[in-house]
């Protein structure tokens, strides 16, 4: 699936929709989110949308720094950050594992790392600058339910509003 989002508003939402078919589904809420992109280019925004969608009422921040924020609620979210990371083993001494088996949403962003542990569940997503006010957002999905979660997003109308 591909979208254009020319405002982060519309980039948010595209997550808050993702969200809302997550969270009317028991099934999805260990659901795995991979965020990639260039800086900037609206992987925190979009997580904010989750955040949203998920009905959670925080301030999500980049947890560039701290690398993983967690977020309560029916599911929850897990927010990491692997950019500052260089190696896999520094993966298993933050507990990467250990997160991946919790029952709540998990976005990555600079998943790269990340790719040997993750199972064959997962939702891809790249977020790419095209020009100053233009973004592209491609979504895939790979494993049984990551797809269903997929065919819930084309039954949008307008996923960007």
């Amino acid at each position: 699936m591909k979208f254009h989002s020319y405002k982060p508003e519309q980039t948010k939402n595209i997550g808050k929709k993702l969200a809302d078919i997550i969270k009317n589904n028991y099934v999805y809420f260990s659901q795995i989110i991979l965020l990639t992109g260039d800086l900037g280019a609206g992987k925190t925004v979009f997580v904010k949308g989750l955040a949203e969608g998920l009905d959670l009422d925080v301030n999500i921040t980049s947890p560039t720094f701290n690398l993983i924020n967690e977020y309560e609620g029916k599911p929850g979210l897990i927010h990491m950050d692997f950019y500052r990371l260089d190696k896999k083993d520094e993966l298993i001494q933050i507990g990467f594992e250990e997160y991946l088996n919790m029952e709540a949403v998990k976005a990555i962003e600079w998943p790269q790392l990340a790719f040997d542990y993750l199972g064959n569940e997962f939702i891809f997503i790249k977020i790419s600058n095209i020009s100053e006010n233009k973004r592209e957002v491609m979504i895939e999905g790979e494993g049984k339910k990551s797809q269903n979660i997929l065919k819930g997003l084309k039954k949008y109308d307008n996923i960007r509003d």
